[in-house]
């Protein structure tokens, strides 16, 4: 029913926490496993990724250009990692990526044959290998195909060559010896953790042609302690990378087109933030854990929410989302538990995964039509949400979406809804009643478990799948048989319903054909005050207070009982009883 209204430990582990996202083959319709010698593929429908090689492969690797006609064009990460008894790698011409951890711990892996082509290498991925060890005794400077890999053997000043586009993720991790860096104006790109703990690392011209600067790639250098003395916003070409210096109000000046991820993260001093019109990208974790952040301005033009942004941001109250974001990322506003309101515009199409998961101040949220996917979790444990309308647009419930959610009075099942899943509503112990429109097919195991107080669940479609004897569970221990569902199950005559209710031993009632009669909620054929009253007693939640017809006193017409139906009814009772 609806009422209007700790970083390094990340980067020494090698744990891509909210950093960076792994570069894999991307979902595509067809995929297949295919096994040849010691060497797992995954074939999709133009090109084919090597995932995995058999733990105790000896000897040298050849990587085939092509399996089935089809190009073998990237290794998946930790695709070799501690196939320690292999000895060299040919990698063809067709691959293109090499992915994070590929070859880490190969320590009898000397001989590795990389073609041209590659123009990625993710992280770590030949770390600790015999490889990566003789390279660095040939030179300090690791470059593979103009990506410099490694150069935590370098000491004092270190020059990068010309050519050099990437600098790689981890490549002077923790060098302590090294005291400044030339980078060429070839150099576009630096990656996360790059010169992350080099503390002794002062000098480093980073020419205008560096465009990219992941996060923490220069956090505990000198350098980045001197920059953040000379101004606590840390700007390199137009690219935010740290904020953390901060106090109070801060405010970006419009110089900035992007903000780092991790740009504040964790910072206890900042209380407000302005971000002008010219930001058009905010990366991950941004203001991860700023728990004194009480307001923020974002900017128009904005397309999105990212992940993990306002983690735990426990001082914010409202925020304004622009009507240009059309994604909200995972956790955004995950543990924002002094947010009381939140707008979503109707530019947003997407909620993802666990988005407002433990914002327990928030009361009430409206999803527009525009949204069509929200993802597991995305209101989980909002303990004071007492109102929800969903969107027309939506066609899933994911699962969990509002788990635990213990105020949940009221919700609307869309028409287009065509699935509810694992518990989506469990633990809703305010909700006392829900109709499941008749386009779902499907319900969720334990969706509706722990719902203490729910008396009333009317499904409408005949056939609609019922997973498990505790989907509308109230509590207890399921497999003593306590707390079973009390209340009253709705569905047609010989519906699945009805399988379902008598083989659990739940109270079933049929939905009567007597329904079409406006205002007649309780079926006997008449619209009358009796009508009236039953409403009025079912909003007030009067015990053992059914709706045999609940449709017939939805006056307003949006799929959902409140005041103003029962307003309507009084007025429509009232008018038929001076026309006669």
């Amino acid at each position: 029913m609806k009422k209007i209204i700790f970083i390094m430990a990340f980067c020494l582990l090698g744990v891509p926490l909210m950093t960076q996202t792994i570069q894999e083959n991307p979902i595509i319709s067809y995929a297949a496993k295919v096994t040849r010698e010691n060497l797992t593929f995954m074939e999709y429908e133009d090109e084919v990724v090597v995932t995995d090689c058999e733990f105790l492969a000896e000897g040298e690797i050849v990587i085939p250009s092509e399996v089935n006609g089809k190009p073998v064009t990237s290794i998946n990460s930790s695709t070799f990692q501690s196939c320690y008894k292999i000895t060299s790698v040919i990698i063809p011409d067709t691959v293109t990526s090499i992915g994070w951890w590929a070859f880490k711990g190969c320590k009898s892996l000397e001989i590795i044959s990389i073609p041209e082509t590659i123009t990625y290498i993710g992280r770590d991925a030949f770390s600790n290998s015999l490889w990566l060890e003789n390279q660095k005794q040939e030179n300090p400077l690791v470059i593979v195909d103009n990506i410099l890999v490694d150069g935590t053997a370098c000491e004092g000043e270190v020059i990068i060559p010309e050519g050099v586009h990437t600098i790689n993720t981890h490549a002077f991790y923790q060098n302590e010896t090294i005291t400044s860096v030339v980078i060429p104006d070839t150099v576009t790109s630096i990656e996360d953790c790059v010169f992350q703990g080099c503390i002794n690392l002062e000098n480093i011209p980073i020419p205008d042609t560096v465009v990219s600067i992941d996060n923490q790639a220069f956090s505990d250098t000198l350098w980045l302690e001197n920059q953040q003395t000379e101004n606590p916003l840390v700007i390199i070409n137009g690219i935010l990378i740290d904020g953390t210096a901060c106090e109070g109000e801060v405010i970006i000046p419009e110089t900035v087109h992007t903000i780092g991820e991790f740009a504040f993260y964790t910072s206890q001093t900042i209380t407000s933030a302005v971000i002008p019109n010219t930001v058009t990208s905010i990366g991950k974790t941004a203001f991860y854990h700023c728990t004194n952040l009480e307001s923020i301005i974002l900017p128009e033009g904005l397309d999105n929410i990212p992940p993990s942004m306002f983690v735990n941001c426990r001082s914010l109250k409202s925020i304004r989302i622009p009507e240009t974001v059309t994604s909200i990322g995972s956790s955004a506003f995950s543990g924002c538990d002094s947010l009381t309101e939140i707008i979503i515009p109707d530019s947003v199409t997407e909620i993802k995964g666990d988005a407002f998961r433990g914002c327990t101040s928030l009361t009430e949220i409206i999803i527009p039509d525009s949204v069509i996917k929200i993802e597991d979790g995305a209101f989980r444990e909002c303990t004071q949400l007492t109102s929800v309308h969903l969107g027309t647009g939506l066609t899933s419930i994911a699962g969990e979406i509002f788990s635990r959610c213990t105020s949940l009075a009221e919700i609307n099942i869309p028409e287009n809804v065509k699935s509810i899943g694992y518990e989506a509503f469990s633990g809703c112990a305010s909700l006392t009643s829900i109709v499941i429109p008749a386009n779902v097919n499907g319900i969720g195991g334990w969706a509706f478990f722990h719902c203490e107080n729910l008396q009333s669940v009317t499904i409408e479609n005949a056939d609609c799948k019922l997973s498990d004897g505790y989907t509308f569970f109230s509590g207890g221990n399921p497999e003593d048989g306590d707390d079973a569902y009390s209340g009253i199950i709705y569905g047609y005559p010989n519906s699945t319903a009805q399988t379902y209710a008598e083989l659990h031993g739940y109270h079933f009632e049929p939905i009567t054909q007597a329904t079409e009669l406006k205002g007649d909620v309780n079926a006997d054929g008449v619209f009358d005050v009796l009508d009236v009253v039953l409403l009025q007693k079912w909003l007030l939640s009067v015990p053992d207070t059914h709706l045999t017809n609940w449709k017939a006193g939805d006056f307003t017409q949006d799929g959902m009982l409140n005041v103003f139906d029962l307003i309507l009814m009084k007025h429509e009772l009232l008018y038929q009883s001076t026309e006669i």
